[in-house]
């Protein structure tokens, strides 16, 4: 019984490991096509990945600092990639990937995960409405950082019925991001292009 019970262990744990790697590589590949889905309208030749803290937007309480992700061509960077979370979601964490160009603009904004309200709060998924194209082009500027708000609260940005916190969390986020890019634009392109991990792209 022993004998079969350790067997039984061994199986187990090795069909988790072969499980769990196959997962991550699934969540890899589809990071990689949605970076590439945001980049579409940038001109790069490889993609480069950060984990400088202090460029990262994470909302999320006690978690680890997320990776910053640099577009780069003829070894100028064209765009940055936020991989960036908020802990203000309806039923919990929203994270999410924003795309800014180098002047400043959202060139894109996509939902990696979240756990809100099929229907309702799940409408901020690009396969389930077009909302969250509605920050594409946006900037600091337009609209005014004041307005970065829904329309409820007296800002520029259309929210759900019913799902009104999905809604300001993802927006609060995007306009966070937006704020750090300012802030350390030339901060990120120097840290980026001097140590940095490749990831993707020659």
């Amino acid at each position: 019984m022993a004998i079969m019970a350790i067997t039984a262990s061994v199986i187990v744990s090795g069909s988790y490991e072969i499980s769990h790697e196959k997962i991550l590589k699934n969540q890899q590949n589809q990071q990689l096509a949605t970076l590439d889905e945001l980049l579409q309208n940038s001109n790069y030749d490889k993609i480069i990945e950060n984990f400088n803290s202090t460029d990262s937007i994470n909302i999320i309480e006690n978690s680890e600092p997320r990776p910053l992700y640099i577009a780069i061509r003829n070894n100028a960077a064209t765009a940055v990639i936020y991989s960036a979370g908020s802990s203000q979601g309806y039923n919990g964490p929203i994270d999410m990937l924003i795309g800014i160009s180098m002047d400043g603009n959202v060139m894109g904004v996509r939902i990696i995960n979240h756990r809100e309200t099929p229907g309702l709060g799940d409408l901020i998924e690009i396969e389930k409405s077009d909302w969250i194209t509605h920050f594409n082009q946006k900037s600091l500027i337009d609209p005014p950082l004041s307005e970065w708000k829904v329309v409820k609260d007296g800002g520029k940005f259309d929210g759900f019925t019913s799902a009104t916190i999905t809604a300001r969390a993802v927006i609060h986020t995007v306009r966070e991001a937006l704020i750090n890019f300012e802030k350390n634009k030339e901060k990120i392109i120097s840290d980026s292009l001097v140590s940095s991990i490749k990831i993707n792209y020659e």
